[in-house]
């Protein structure tokens, strides 16, 4: 009690000195200005009385009363003589609160010096009383310690003794427990932990090389990229594959609105922006190999053309093995491509067939002999019948043979504005195609406008890390 009551008085101490020191200058801050002969009105207490506050606006009110008066009346006169009477009256009032205020300055710092001189008595007395407290408190710890070492040197001697007492009679073992021995909290051997992590990360890294491996072993082109890194071309279409139980060209004209159909109308886009100043009205489909799609694509491209309102004749130059009589259902025993070449005196128009579905008109391969179609297709004729038809259609199509082959795409590249290579997506293998690619280039064929990727899986092709925004 007597240490709290120390520490409050201290705090309290320090409060009134301060409060002694802050009255102290506020009184020699007047005391100053009286001798001086400063203005006692700009001391903060003063400024802060709302009497003399009140007085100093009355008093500007009469001095700004007085100039005006001035002006008009002289000094002497009554009026004149009445307000500065009011002037002094106001100014002996803001002397007498001014002289009250710093009265009660001296006050404030009277009542202050006598509290911090009674708080100091206090403190004295208090000081003297818990002098011997303190001594007392020195003198009870260390008989504390004394008696709490005393006690810890009895219990150890107990304890002894009752280990002794307990041990007699009995024989003393050969052996002795150096350290306990502690339960094991897992298996030593084997570490799972570590043969998880190590399991695991083996088997990423083989399927990363397997990974690597398979995609080294597979000569076919997966994407655009793969055919502009090893063919040097653009891919001007990515067409996708048909799970439909239709034909591709009468899925198309089914479904307007599907994948399959919007590909193709990519496809006509990219034709059409080769040469804009220049429209493509003659073009050949060939490919490297057969099953490669060719006929579907230039069925595909002939049909949606027509149906946008296009004049388009597809025309099967493929004598070997046709195939667009078989998909359209044209009649083989109506004349065609080849009585044109062998009957001079056979007009277009009479072996022209038009497709019910679409209103093309097609020219199939005919019903004539001959010999061997790369000389048929070499003949002026055959650049007649192409010029013929240029100038009657919008866009004159050959389904042509693979070039691997036969030569005859070879010879019908050069009379066509544009050839689309077809190439089957991840089976034709890459180097065959090369290879074809090179002997049309050998051939004099050089307006190959870019490469077709024809029966692509749009799932297998999204999981590779393509994306099916690529199609289109």
């Amino acid at each position: 009690m007597s240490q709290q009551q120390l520490s409050e008085i201290n705090s309290q101490l320090i409060i009134a000195r301060t409060q002694r020191a802050e009255a102290e200058a506020r009184v020699r801050q007047v005391q100053r200005l009286v001798r001086q002969g400063g203005e006692v009105g700009s001391v903060s207490e003063v400024l802060n009385s709302s009497l003399i506050q009140r007085l100093k606006e009355q008093e500007s009110a009469l001095q700004r009363k007085h100039s005006e008066m001035s002006v008009e009346f002289g000094k002497k006169h009554p009026k004149m003589i009445h307000l500065q009477a009011e002037l002094g009256d106001i100014n002996a009032k803001i002397k007498s609160e001014v002289q009250k205020i710093a009265v009660s300055l001296q006050n404030e710092l009277e009542v202050a010096q006598t509290r911090e001189y009674s708080l100091r008595s206090s403190l004295k007395q208090i000081q003297e009383e818990t002098g011997g407290d303190r001594e007392a408190a020195v003198g009870l710890r260390a008989l504390e310690r004394e008696a709490s070492a005393n006690r810890i040197l009895f219990e150890t001697f107990l304890t002894r003794f009752k280990e002794t007492t307990s041990t007699q009679g009995m024989g003393e073992a050969n052996a002795r427990v150096i350290s306990e021995a502690e339960v094991p909290s897992g298996a030593s051997f084997p570490k799972k932990k570590l043969l998880l992590i190590v399991s695991v990360l083996g088997g990423l890294f083989f399927s990363i090389v397997l990974v690597f491996v398979l995609e080294m072993l597979n000569p076919g082109l997966r994407s655009p990229e793969q055919v502009e890194e090893h063919l040097r071309l653009p891919t001007l279409g990515v067409i996708p594959s048909s799970t439909s139980k239709l034909e591709a060209h009468d899925y198309v004209l089914d479904k307007p609105h599907s994948s399959l159909t919007e590909a193709i109308n990519s496809l006509r886009v990219s034709l059409m922006l080769l040469n804009p100043d220049e429209q493509v009205k003659t073009l050949l489909v060939t490919s490297a190999v057969p099953s490669e799609g060719k006929s579907v694509l230039a069925m595909l491209i002939a049909r949606i053309s027509a149906q946008v309102g296009q004049k388009v004749v597809l025309v099967d130059t493929d004598f070997r093995r046709p195939t667009l009589e078989k998909k359209l259902g044209i009649d083989t025993s109506q004349p065609g491509l080849t009585d044109l070449l062998m009957q001079h005196d056979l007009a277009v128009s009479e072996v022209l067939l038009t497709d019910e579905k679409t209103g093309m008109k097609v020219l199939s391969r005919g019903m004539s002999s001959y010999v061997n179609p790369s000389d048929l297709f070499a003949s002026k004729r055959m650049q007649n019948i192409l010029d013929e038809l240029k100038n009657e259609f919008d866009l004159v199509i050959l389904d042509s043979p693979p070039v691997m082959a036969v030569t005859d795409s070879r010879v019908l590249s050069r009379m066509v504005d544009k050839t689309l290579f077809v190439l089957r997506w991840d089976d034709t293998p890459r180097k065959v195609v090369k290879a074809a690619l090179q002997q049309m280039a050998q051939s004099g064929a050089d307006n190959v406008a870019g490469i077709i990727l024809q029966q692509v899986d749009l799932k297998q092709y999204g999981r590779s890390g393509y994306g099916t925004a690529n199609l289109f």
